[in-house]
């Protein structure tokens, strides 16, 4: 979600009127406090939602503001503090800064100079932030906090998920593709006993099958051949997170049967066992209940496999969620681009909620950093979400077409429906002109409803997918 100000000054008009410069202005919502007391309950009692800023007077009715900064930072070192006072007030700059605020600015503020102070400040936090994610997941120490989401889905999984981390049991994690099945799995790593160990994590149906043998449990010197160490050896205590494991043939199936029954792995081309102590997560877009049923899949691997099942919903499900994702993505590649946030406007994050997401959290990932990198304005608007979302139709398969309809439900069509014939030159338009107009209004008025567009125009959804590739109208404005 959005960044939170907590704006704290005693005269409730002043404060009402700057959460209400920051909120139009600049994007952020906002809470306010009246007191020092206010502020330090929020922090040591934890009882109402706390900040990601503070931006507060020094003249408060109950206690100083030195002190209510000192208190702050006893439970915050790291959240940023900026303090407003009037000229008279200067000889506190010093003495504020000692105490633990960030910037010292005089009333009455300029905005913009108050928005450089807040952006940079936050811009700083979200880098500390991502550095320490990136050194959590290359540590093999991913928590649960770093998966995004309120909704009830998301919630249950991961309560589920924290049952699983308190245990040594296989673990089989299923969902569509682009759910975050990797992610819940590293979590579940780092939040038990073997966190920061080895997180080894294999794509089974990207390897050839003697290679993927080779490279799960290692290799004997033969003939030319050199000696390696597999995976399993490698992650000794650790885990090793199995994805696609629906993937493995019925003969790979049994050596990883008899890995997780006798705790040993017998390398490629040798003759003695080595004992391995790991544990071992797996994944699936298919249902694997469905393949061991259809004799796909060895049932005695299944019941050990699944003794943890947990299953991870899409993301057209978690509507709730999508904002809060996508705000997480847009911190994320802004502070990773040095690029100031732009926070979704309003009507932008309902689109998003409403669009059914068919690469699912990969998906809103990719559109998000497009959106980074291609948003000139203070906020991302309604035009920018269509836009990226229209463009998807270059990178997406023909039969995957993105249908747009909950979005242009929210997007006035033009009045004007008439096709002008001659150019400003006063002769005939080009051919692909005319139709490139008639193909942008008709997504328009057909409210994106791809293969009603399609069918209205008397064209194939293929011809219509590269149509809009070659006019480029997934730059529709």
């Amino acid at each position: 979600m959005t960044h939170t100000i907590l704006v704290v000054d005693a005269d409730a008009a002043q404060c009402c009127q700057t959460q209400q410069v920051i909120q139009d202005k600049m994007g952020y919502r906002t809470l306010g406090a009246h007191s020092g007391r206010d502020v330090v309950e929020r922090f040591l009692l934890r009882s109402r939602p706390t900040p990601d800023l503070i931006l507060m007077n020094l003249l408060l009715p109950d206690m100083g503001g030195m002190d209510v900064i000192r208190a702050v930072r006893r439970c915050d070192a790291q959240l940023p503090i900026i303090v407003l006072a009037s000229q008279h007030d200067m000889r506190h700059a010093a003495e504020a800064i000692r105490a633990g605020a960030n910037d010292f600015l005089l009333k009455p503020v300029d905005v913009e100079r108050l928005r450089l102070s807040m952006h940079n400040m936050l811009q700083k936090l979200v880098l500390g932030y991502e550095v320490d994610r990136l050194s959590r997941h290359h540590e093999g120490r991913v928590q649960f906090s770093d998966m995004v989401g309120s909704s009830a889905l998301h919630s249950e999984v991961v309560a589920q998920a924290r049952r699983a981390a308190d245990s040594i049991i296989p673990v089989l994690i299923e969902g569509e593709s682009g759910t975050g099945k990797e992610l819940l799995a590293q979590a579940i790593h780092g939040s038990g006993s073997r966190s920061g160990k080895p997180f080894v994590s294999i794509h089974c149906a990207a390897i050839k099958a003697d290679e993927l043998d080779a490279l799960l449990y290692g290799r004997a010197a033969h003939g030319r051949m050199a000696a390696s160490v597999g995976k399993m050896t490698e992650a000794q205590g650790g885990t090793v997170f199995l994805k696609h494991v629906d993937a493995l043939l019925p003969e790979q199936q049994q050596r990883l049967l008899s890995m997780l029954k006798h705790g040993e792995v017998v390398p490629q081309h040798a003759s003695c066992t080595s004992g391995v102590d790991v544990r071992v997560m797996v994944s699936s877009t298919a249902s694997l209940d469905a393949q061991t049923r259809s004799g796909q899949f060895c049932v005695e691997l299944y019941d050990m496999l699944s003794r943890f099942p947990l299953q991870l919903a899409p993301l057209r499900l978690r509507q709730d969620d999508v904002a809060e994702l996508a705000e997480h993505f847009i911190r994320r590649y802004s502070a990773r681009e040095g690029k100031a946030f732009c926070p979704l406007r309003a009507d932008a994050a309902r689109m998003l909620s409403q669009y059914h997401w068919p690469g699912n959290i990969r998906e809103l990932r990719h559109v998000m950093v497009r959106a980074v990198m291609q948003n000139n304005d203070a906020m991302i608007t309604p035009k920018l979400v269509i836009q990226l979302l229209l463009g998807q139709v270059s990178t997406t398969e023909v039969t995957h077409l993105p249908d747009l309809s909950s979005l242009y439900a929210h997007y006035d069509i033009e009045e004007d429906s008439s096709l002008n014939l001659l150019a400003q030159d006063g002769n005939v338009r080009r051919i692909h002109e005319m139709e490139a107009e008639m193909i942008r209004y008709a997504i328009r008025y057909y409210k994106g409803q791809m293969s009603e567009v399609a069918r209205r125009l008397g064209i194939g959804r293929s011809t219509l997918y590269r149509k809009i590739q070659d006019y480029n109208l997934s730059q529709m404005g």
